[in-house]
């Protein structure tokens, strides 16, 4: 941040140079001008973010096959309590409205095909027999035009021209002209008419097709089958081959093996790593130290949504274990596979009179308090667009930074550890560069005292970047200020133009 510097008041001034007796002139400090690299850094606040998931133990997955129209049951291709693999054919029904309009829509699809075969084979044969080309089209009509103007110069000449059946001649010539053009669109726009008809009968019928693959019913995960109740008939019997069955009716409802499932809550901003087949390790508290393990089989695609974002859910297939495991047991899911830079990130708390300055892609490097030998870096990932509050009021903007993978063995992070990160808004390479103690604001602008000859020279400039140290500096209206030369830092504030400076 850029260091207070402040003018003193003239009665302090004149009191500070008033107590220097004339035997005992003020000595400054100076320092040298150089050209170097500056880094101005934003700091902030961090906190180590790990990615983890709340997780609960669910009473096992249960999922039923429905009837997706009204219809009836040709074939049940297993029993009650038969054991099924997930995508499994368990059940074929018969819809006859279905497999009618699935007839109708190949009779439609056929005819459209037939169609554009008939509308390209007469423009072929019309293009084979006068081929027909609108420039030459434009040609002869523009041939016809000087025919026509010839003729009437002609007349005009007073040359023995019948102008009548000239004219005649040349009308009825342009009049099949424009009758070739128009049967030539014609043409055209029956075969793109008899292509779109071909487009909307393939979509019907994939349509149609769909709706009866439909009536073929797979086992919705794996597990043990019940045969559903049969509704329509009633008296509490099963469902049997012949039974009626209305749209969205259960069929059969199938039970996960296991007799547990957890379901993880997974924040949008953690969603990208979670898939099907991930492998997950769950530590419940009931249990600390005996972690389950498991792989997601499903993330749903209901989502509950609050004030703090999106929230997702996954499904979790437990591996065998012999935990007394009871529905509503709570703890926190990880994901092993991920590596390090996946795992963790940090979140930086910037205070709105930097924010502007921060930007995704800037590096930053970080420091966690309880891991002070081992620093981190990373890169801005994110900022957010709404501001928040700290508990004293005080309005931060939350910005989340990727860290790299770290040379050698990983540190040993924690979610919720803190520390400090300074994230590198501005960086100029070979930059002029002055300590930010030689800096002093005068006149509504930035100067700093070149030591010369002896005495202080005042020289305008404005800051382009400030560092840890040092400022990169750029002097101002035709000023000098070269790299070797000494500025004054200690005693600044009593220094003008033209005093004489003894370098301490």
């Amino acid at each position: 941040m850029r260091p207070a510097r402040h003018l003193l008041a003239p009665a302090a001034l004149a009191v500070l140079v008033a107590a220097c007796a004339p035997e005992e002139a003020p000595t400054f400090g100076t320092a040298e001008v150089t050209v170097e690299a500056v880094a101005q850094v934003v700091s902030s606040p961090a906190t180590v973010v790990a990615r983890t998931y709340a997780a609960t133990v669910e009473a096992a997955a249960r999922a039923d096959a429905t009837a997706p129209v009204a219809a009836e049951v040709l074939r049940l291709d297993v029993a009650d309590g038969a054991e099924v693999a997930e995508g499994d054919v368990v059940a074929v029904l018969g819809a006859e409205v279905l497999r009618v309009a699935l007839r109708q829509a190949e009779a439609g699809a056929t005819s459209a095909r037939s169609a554009l075969a008939t509308a390209e084979t007469a423009l072929r044969q019309t293009a084979d027999r006068t081929p027909f080309e609108y420039q030459v089209f434009e040609t002869r009509e523009q041939e016809r035009e000087a025919r026509l103007s010839a003729i009437e110069e002609d007349l005009l000449r007073g040359e023995a021209v019948t102008l009548a059946p000239s004219r005649q001649l040349l009308l009825i010539e342009r009049q099949q002209l424009i009758a070739e053009r128009e049967a030539q669109q014609a043409l055209e726009r029956g075969v793109a008419d008899a292509r779109a008809a071909v487009a909307q009968a393939e979509e019907a019928l994939t349509r149609a097709r769909a709706d009866v693959a439909g009536l073929t019913l797979r086992a919705p995960l794996a597990g043990t089958v019940r045969i559903a109740e049969d509704l329509v008939a009633g008296g509490g019997r099963s469902l049997a081959v012949g039974s009626d069955v209305t749209p969205g009716q259960p069929i059969m409802t199938v039970t996960a093996d296991a007799a547990f499932r957890v379901e993880l809550a997974v924040p949008e901003v953690d969603l990208a790593p979670v898939a099907p087949g991930v492998a997950v390790a769950v530590d419940l508290a009931a249990f600390p130290g005996r972690a389950l393990t498991g792989t997601v089989r499903r993330l749903d695609a209901a989502e509950a949504r609050a004030a703090a974002g999106t929230t997702f859910v996954a499904e979790v297939a437990l591996e065998a274990t012999d935990l007394p495991l009871r529905a509503g047991l709570t703890g926190t899911a990880t994901l092993p596979a991920l590596a390090f830079d996946e795992r963790f990130e940090v979140e930086l708390e910037v205070d709105e009179i930097d924010a502007v300055l921060v930007a995704v892609g800037q590096p930053v490097a970080v420091e966690v308090d309880a891991l002070r030998e081992r620093p981190l870096t990373g890169t801005v990932v994110a900022v957010d667009v709404a501001p928040s509050r700290d508990a004293t009021g005080a309005t931060f903007f939350r910005t989340r930074v990727r860290l790299d993978v770290p040379a050698g063995e990983a540190p040993p992070l924690r979610g919720g550890l803190t520390g400090t990160a300074d994230v590198e808004v501005e960086r100029i390479e070979g930059a002029l560069s002055v300590p930010t103690t030689a800096l002093l604001r005068r006149g509504g602008g930035e100067v700093v005292y070149a030591v010369r000859g002896g005495v202080a020279v005042e020289v305008p400039i404005r800051v382009r970047a400030f560092g840890e140290a040092r400022a990169a500096v750029e002097p101002l209206d035709g000023a000098a200020l070269d790299a070797g030369e000494r500025v004054v830092t200690d005693g600044v504030e009593l220094v003008a133009d033209g005093t004489v400076v003894d370098p301490a």
